[in-house]
């Protein structure tokens, strides 16, 4: 991972975009003409198509290594034919005034759902809880007011009941979510649509698992190394049912580390920093990447490699299983999301391209049926993993669509983070930190139901 500051223009020209803002923009407003980020084209100096036409021309996607002719062949022979004429995802809300922050460009995992009614993302120094039923953000986290003294959060995630955070110096924080001042528990994660419900359930299960909580808030550090920024961090329930932080550093590590004791139960060293980890579905492989072209698989009790994943061109920052094993995903500053075969992981069996930044988030759908991307800014990738793979040069799919089925969510500003809600994503959640026309931007699944298009209308 790079300590540049930045290698773009982190905001939207406010003298090109000199207009009023909505204070919110719903399904009704959309299906009657307003942009989605509530930008009035109408009173502005330029078409819509026109301006992402400029900076499709100027974004300047930053790479730690140089392109090669390779490359170039590469991408003209390899990159599969993608049909982006699907629609998934309907724009459901947004509210412009609650918007995320990214503390350093490379690393853009900073909101979590939950549930289709909650959502956790990072602002300034605190991190918040976007409810959307009463479409209000409250304070989860304020990180100027623990004793480690005010934490810089590089990367966050939330699952499993538990709210994590590491920090640019190794630090990391966590908390039950359901219930700020009670104990997160050990096997009983209570699972439901909404926090409030949450709440309740959790705190039925206090007296019975005490001897398995841990205090409601643990602080402490990950490494105490000077380049031990926190690069990534995931959760996961072990083989033995515990839950477990694993964690991508700066400092050459890949850690794992047990929630209920705060204990560090393995720590596997590499040649470069690890950017990414993700723990397989039988919970027995981790794929490892970082800043190298290849990515690792090693052994998730050892550390012991098995197979390296070539074909990137540069320092990959995104990896993640589909949900049955088969399907390995990393995404890298070449532009490109790779998808390797765990039966033949000699080469990639499908490259997909993004349009103007490197891949910096992946994420499967729980139920495996779909695949998103995230690009450092503008574009969320949607793909349809239950259609038959096409490869460039076969021929097409039937009905005249050609290519891989896709979605393209098309927006303005750099791309804190986004997720798919728990379960069937019944939705998808992208935080934009642009200053100007950043905030939280919600997507519902669509279906084939009338009362699900009656719903998304009412709103």
């Amino acid at each position: 991972m790079d300590f540049m500051e930045s290698d773009y223009e982190d905001d939207i020209d406010d003298t090109t975009f000199d207009a009023p803002k909505p204070l919110h923009v719903t399904a009704r407003d959309v299906a009657m003409g307003k942009d989605i980020q509530g930008i009035d084209w109408s009173t502005l100096p330029m078409t819509r198509e026109s301006f992402r036409d400029n900076r499709m021309a100027h974004y300047q996607n930053f790479r730690n290594c140089d392109r090669e002719d390779a490359e170039i062949r590469d991408l003209a022979q390899n990159v599969a034919l993608v049909d982006q004429s699907r629609e998934f995802y309907k724009f459901r809300y947004t509210k412009m005034r609650d918007k995320c922050s990214i503390d350093h460009f490379q690393l853009r995992n900073l909101l979590w759902p939950t549930s289709k009614n909650d959502v956790f993302y990072t602002y300034d120094t605190t991190v918040r809880h976007w409810c959307t039923l009463a479409r209000t953000s409250t304070t989860a986290l304020q990180l100027r007011e623990h004793e480690m003294g005010f934490v810089k959060v590089s990367t966050m995630a939330a699952k499993h009941g538990v709210l994590l955070i590491g920090g640019f110096g190794g630090e990391y924080i966590y908390r039950n979510i359901f219930q700020p001042s009670e104990p997160f528990y050990l096997n009983e994660s209570p699972s439901s649509d909404s926090l409030s419900k949450s709440i309740t359930s959790t705190s039925r299960n206090t007296s019975r698992n005490k001897n398995q909580a841990a205090p409601a808030i643990q602080k402490g550090a990950f490494t105490k190394s000077e380049n031990g920024i926190t690069n990534h961090i995931d959760i996961a329930k072990s083989r033995s049912g515990t839950l477990s932080a694993i964690v991508s550093s700066n400092d050459n590590r890949a850690r794992i580390m047990d929630l209920v004791s705060a204990k560090i139960t393995n720590e596997f060293a590499f040649d470069f920093a690890v950017n990414c980890t993700a723990l397989s579905p039988d919970k027995r492989l981790l794929v490892i990447a970082g800043d190298h072209k290849e990515s690792l698989l090693v052994d998730a009790e050892s550390g012991e490699k098995i197979t390296s994943l070539s074909g990137h061109f540069d320092f990959s920052f995104a990896c993640a299983w589909s949900p049955t094993g088969h399907i390995i995903a990393t995404g890298n500053q070449d532009m490109t999301c790779r998808l390797y075969d765990t039966r033949n992981m000699s080469k990639a069996y499908c490259v997909l391209k993004g349009k103007i930044g490197a891949i910096r988030s992946i994420r499967f759908s729980d139920d495996g049926t779909l695949l998103a991307m995230a690009e450092a800014a503008d574009f969320v990738h949607v793909f349809d993993m239950t259609a038959p793979f096409v490869p460039k040069a076969a021929t097409p799919y039937s009905g005249g669509s050609e290519g891989y089925p896709s979605q393209v969510l098309d927006f303005f500003g750099e791309i804190a983070g986004f997720g798919f809600t728990p379960g069937e994503a019944d939705s998808l959640f992208v935080g934009n930190a642009d200053m100007t026309y950043g905030s939280i931007l919600e997507f519902e699944r669509k279906r084939s139901n009338v009362l699900s298009s009656l719903s998304s209308m009412c709103i």
